[in-house]
């Protein structure tokens, strides 16, 4: 049969007026949800914005805009018109979740698709994966539309208007979906109002034209010595360096770095996910509940497990927002915005087991990968600003029962709870989303927390509020608490710290040391010794009003002009606190690099206008007795800047600023070909050079760099990976001060390699 896809209907390709998100002269695609891309290469150009403002060109040269493909070979989302001598319409249920077809309309349409379809279509080109990834998201009446002005093949359109919603309901059931009392009806405008909505469960794709890769478990000395290769856990490593030693990319040729694939991912998340790799599978978790496995070398999805979330998932401050799953044996583990533990098949994605971890009701909810060590999946808590409680907990691999839980705020009558002052609402706070580090010779994992809530001490009352804003030290095997570093004690602005903490061994004063290494919010570092906590050093990371130093014990001296006090609860007073509540950084894990030395890390430097208010508490709803609005640093004409410190001294190697100054927001990558990844927020993806922050090479993407660029190797080629069009706290912050735009649309997961 031929393909239904031709050269000239891939996508649909519309030009970019300009005022439009893009720049004039690019060419730019209306894609459906989840398709994969092949490229198209265009110039940049220099435009001007409504009144007059000149957009940056991208000065190294050719860009890479997609030009995407439907998964399955159809093209759809083309613009065209419908069949005439529609039926009239009929009501309908707002899903095709609700059986919006009969059984028997379906057994019409499977003779319909045999007699005038099968010839040129097989039924996989609309089935499993393929169809979640066309259709999932849209309506009914875009698959009628598609189908009815493209099918039969050779005479399109020629079948009835009935004949054609009768295909529709045979496709329908062929997914899964249920039939019902209402037959569908043949009108387009009525079917438009049909939501395509997603099944719960896992979906393999069948291939004919290439055999799966064979999968090799993944064992407790894989993940604690990974291959060269690998990409297995969230910043690579149990040290969480975020390095790699591969180096077919050098700074000798990352300038010809080329799109090899990219997929675009559904438009509610709020974040876009780091995949991890391995076995040559990419694995990648969006925010909307759902699950993708790649072949990663050409993109092509191996399976597709879809969750569904409770109508008032919403409640949950992880929905929308993920970075990733972990991989153990040859299963996936599945953090969960409805706070769930789930185990999914590796190789076909079929869920094993799910347990409850907590309640999404009040907020919580995971929204980073779980740390998989010693035979336990541990996993940290999303729901700071719902108001909830944070937890760690840890469960059996094999079974998920729950081995073990450790509260990161005390309950009344444990220790710490009177430093909470004198508040009647229990201490709350202390949420661990983020990225936890790992020594398998101590035993001890390494995790970051949040703010308190309220957030401010004229809310809670005084005290230093335990643990929050802290690097805790915990046994792995029982949760037991180790020792505490709190960085930011009586918190008053949301500057917290649950970011990961680094594991480096360096010698200092001629000693070797066991090092931790944590930058936060605050504009500072501190370089702790990891088995006992003691504090070693600290090092300003950006711009910053106030701490003014550091006591020889590691506590932080502030700017006592800027602590409020009771009076100025509802007053007129406008403090100015540096940096913004988004920090000096945020999400934008650092990377180190054994061979230089040096610690990168993109830096925004901003500042905010804070009043204290007075609020009661609800719960699950923001609780911070705060209002707080950006801007910018005193003679600062740049917010982001992405820099090189050597960590044990604090003294800056070189630092590296875009054009108009733009928020950084992607993780470092550095790898061992001497270079260094970033992005900012306003679409640019860059390579440095390592050791002097030359620039070697940049592109301009969909949207903000927000996720983590990982590299791996498949088959002897190294490639490059990163997620963009986020629209992370940053980007939407920061965009004002710099003239950023915000780009629209869903996230993209992109991969790049040299040219074969």
């Amino acid at each position: 049969m031929q393909s239904a896809v031709s050269t000239t209907h891939a996508a649909r390709i519309r030009r970019v007026s300009i005022g439009e998100t893009g720049r004039e002269g690019e060419l730019r695609t209306t894609p459906p949800v989840g398709a994969v891309s092949s490229h198209a290469i265009v110039r940049d150009a220099t435009v001007r914005q409504p009144g007059g403002t000149a957009l940056e060109r991208d000065d190294r040269g050719l860009s890479q805009v997609p030009a995407l493909i439907a998964a399955g070979g159809i093209v759809i989302g083309l613009s065209l018109a419908a069949p005439s001598a529609l039926a009239q319409a009929q009501p309908l249920a707002g899903s095709v979740l609700d059986g919006v077809f009969t059984a028997a309309q379906a057994d019409e349409g499977e003779a319909t698709w045999r007699e005038a379809c099968a010839s040129c279509h097989e039924t996989t080109e609309f089935s499993g994966a393929r169809f979640r990834l066309s259709w999932v998201g849209r309506t009914a009446g875009d698959l009628f539309d598609t189908i009815s002005t493209l099918m039969p093949e050779g005479n399109p359109g020629s079948l009835s208007p009935d004949e054609y919603a009768s295909v529709v309901a045979y496709l329908f059931r062929l997914n899964g979906y249920a039939a019902g009392e209402m037959e569908l009806p043949a009108d387009l405008d009525a079917l438009r109002d049909v939501d395509i909505d997603d099944l719960d469960g896992s979906v393999a794709i069948e291939r004919a034209d290439a055999p799966r890769r064979p999968w090799e478990p993944i064992t407790a000395e894989r993940l604690l010595n990974p291959r060269d290769g690998d990409w297995m856990t969230h910043r690579r490593t149990y040290d969480v360096h975020g390095f790699s030693p591969l180096d077919q990319i050098d700074r000798t040729n990352v300038g010809e770095l080329r799109m090899v694939w990219a997929y675009s991912m559904r438009d509610n998340s709020r974040w876009v996910p780091t995949p991890i790799v391995a076995n040559g599978l990419m694995f990648v978790a969006e925010g909307s509940g759902r699950v993708t496995a790649f072949d990663a070398v050409s993109g092509d999805v191996e399976w597709m497990h879809q969750r569904s979330y409770p109508e008032d998932i919403q409640k949950s401050q992880a929905y929308g927002r993920h970075r990733g799953v972990s991989v153990y044996g040859d299963t996936i583990y599945w953090g969960t915005a409805d706070a769930a533990l789930v185990a999914l098949d590796a190789v076909t994605g079929e869920q094993r087991w799910e347990v409850s971890t907590g309640d999404y009701e009040l907020g919580l909810g995971h929204s980073h990968p779980a740390l998989i060590a010693d035979g336990k999946v541990i996993l940290g808590f999303a729901g700071g600003d719902r108001s909830a409680r944070g937890a760690i907990t840890a469960h059996d691999a094999e079974t998920g029962e729950r081995l073990w839980i450790t509260y990161t705020v005390p309950a009344p009558g444990e220790p710490g709870f009177e430093t909470w002052g004198n508040n009647e609402i229990p201490p709350l706070g202390g949420l661990t989303w983020n990225t936890i580090s790992y020594d398998p010779e101590l035993n001890f994992m390494f995790i970051g927390t949040g703010q308190p809530t309220p957030w401010a001490a004229t809310l809670r009352g005084p005290g230093d509020a335990l643990y929050t804003n802290s690097v805790l030290a915990l046994d792995i095997d029982t949760g037991e608490l180790q020792w505490h570093f709190q960085v930011v004690p009586a918190d008053n602005w949301d500057l917290d710290s649950p970011y990961e903490s680094m594991l480096v061994d360096r010698v200092i004063g001629g000693v070797p040391v066991k090092a931790l290494i944590h930058t936060s919010k605050i504009g500072w570092g501190v370089v702790l010794e990891r088995e006992t906590g003691r504090f070693l050093d600290a090092f300003r990371t950006g711009y910053d009003n106030l701490i003014e130093g550091w006591t020889d014990s590691g506590s932080p001296i502030f700017n006592q002009a800027l602590i409020p006090t009771l009076d100025d609860v509802d007053s007129d007073r406008v403090f100015e606190v540096c940096p913004h509540y988004h920090g000096a950084r945020n999400l934008n894990s650092p990377s180190y690099s054994a061979a230089t030395g040096l610690y990168y890390v993109g830096i925004n430097n901003s500042c905010m206008d804070v009043t204290f208010v007075s609020q009661e508490y609800t719960p699950g709803r923001l609780y911070s007795g705060v209002a707080a609005s950006v801007k910018g640093v005193p003679g600062y004409d740049y917010v982001g800047e992405f820099v090189a410190f050597d960590p044990i001294t604090g003294q800056r190697a070189w630092e590296h600023r875009s054009p108009n100054g733009a928020a950084m927001t992607a993780a470092a990558l550095a790898t061992g070909g001497g270079i260094v990844f970033g992005g900012d927020a306003d679409r640019r993806f860059f390579a440095l050079d390592s050791d002097t922050g030359e620039l070697l090479w940049r592109r301009r993407l969909n949207g903000d760099i927000s996720g983590a660029p990982v590299t791996f190797e498949v088959d002897g080629r190294q490639y490059i990976a990163v997620g963009a069009g986020g629209r992370i706290g940053q980007t939407t912050s920061y965009a004002r001060l710099t003239n950023t735009t915000i780009a629209p649309g869903s996230g993209v997961m992109w991969v790049f390699a040299l040219p074969e």
